[in-house]
């Protein structure tokens, strides 16, 4: 893992096992490489990585090989950001975002109660 980079892309196989099956947050960005949108929001997303890796594990689902997580949460626009922990889906932002916004979201799920 390059320090400019501090996420990983998982395929729908691991979701289960990186995920929900985790007691540490997770951010799962779904995306595609054909969206405007996706590319526009991965330098936030690689930010808020080196920001909060220590807390959090952040990852990609590449929705394009790997669909099934996409479409068990509802996926329908990209990017969709799910925020996890223990299993549990605690939010997810859909579409680009400001990275005040998704620092504010990062925020108030570190402080709630595990």
């Amino acid at each position: 893992m390059s320090l400019n980079m501090i996420y990983k892309d998982i395929t729908s196989e691991e979701f289960d096992q990186r995920v929900l099956r985790e007691s540490k947050i997770a951010l799962v960005k779904f995306r595609a490489s054909w969206s405007g949108s996706c590319q526009i929001l991965a330098p936030i997303f690689s930010e808020l990585s080196k920001l909060y890796h220590h807390r959090i594990n952040f990852f990609t689902v590449d929705i394009d090989k790997n669909n099934t997580s996409a479409v068990h949460y509802g996926v329908h626009e990209l990017p969709d950001i799910l925020f996890f922990r223990n299993g549990e889906l605690l939010d997810r932002v859909t579409g680009t975002a400001p990275q005040s916004m998704l620092t504010s979201k990062i925020e108030k799920i570190l402080s709630l109660k595990k």
